[in-house]
Formats: structure tokens, C-alpha cells, sequence
């Protein structure tokens, strides 16, 4: 997948309010934000620099003891459960939920966002058109 303008909109606009989640977070390796979607109002440079750090953290733990790098990678808390997907080698997406969303529920949507950015073309160069995304959405 290459990162392009239109990925942002596509991936925000694929967010189906009736799911509850907390977070939506597409974000390269390097922790650059590239959509980031809260039911509330937090930091958005904490949430995605945190995803990448942890993700990478997991990745590194699970490479020493001989894995190869996962493709998805759920953590789950005492209230959450945060999926992490990888759409290729240099991008993932992360879904926070409440744990009242079976991780079943989460992986579906998980791969019904994911799918979505498959079906982005790609932007014309020449437009100059920027897709402008703000640091969180409510509903």
C-alpha cells in the first residue's frame, strides 16, 4: 500500500458509528500519524507515538523469541482490548474497544477498515488537493 492523501478520508469516513470503539489509529512504523479517529477528545501525538512504541515493543519481544513479525496483535486490559493490524510492512492500524466488544467484533472491523484502504486510489499528483484531518473526531 502506498501512503497516499485520500488513505486519511478513506479510513475515517469507513468508521461505522454504531461499533464502539474509542480509538481508530492508522500510523506508520515511524509513529507518523497518518488518521487518527477518538470517541473522545485526547492528545494525538500520545495515542499514535504510544501505538507505534507498543506495537514495535511486541514485535521486538516476539522477534527475540524466534517469531517472525505478527500481522495483527491483540492487547487486552482489564476495560479494553487494542488490535493492531499490520496493512503492510511499513503501516498498521490500531482499534481500541471496550472489552464489551468481542475480540471477534473487533477483528471484523478491524479487517473491514483495513479492506477499505485497498480500494483507495490513487490521488491524482497533479490536483495539488490535501486532505486536511484533524487530531480526533467525536460523534
Amino acid at each position: 500500500m502506498r501512503t497516499r492523501e485520500d488513505v486519511p478520508l478513506a479510513v475515517l469516513s469507513a468508521i461505522d458509528p454504531t461499533v464502539p470503539l474509542d480509538a481508530v489509529v492508522l500510523f506508520k512504523r515511524t509513529g507518523a500519524q497518518l488518521a487518527l479517529w477518538t470517541r473522545n477528545p485526547v492528545p494525538s501525538d500520545v495515542v499514535t507515538v504510544m501505538a507505534s512504541t507498543l506495537l514495535a515493543s511486541a514485535e521486538t519481544i516476539l522477534e527475540t523469541l524466534g517469531d517472525a513479525r505478527p500481522t495483527s496483535l491483540t492487547v487486552e486490559t482489564d476495560r479494553r482490548r487494542i488490535l493492531f493490524t499490520r496493512i503492510d510492512s511499513q503501516v498498521a492500524l490500531a482499534l481500541v474497544a471496550p472489552k464489551t466488544l468481542t475480540e471477534g467484533a473487533l477483528r471484523d472491523e478491524a479487517y473491514r477498515l483495513a479492506h477499505t484502504l485497498k480500494d483507495v486510489k490513487p490521488s491524482d499528483p497533479t490536483s495539488g488537493v490535501r486532505v486536511s484531518v484533524p487530531g480526533s473526531r467525536s460523534r
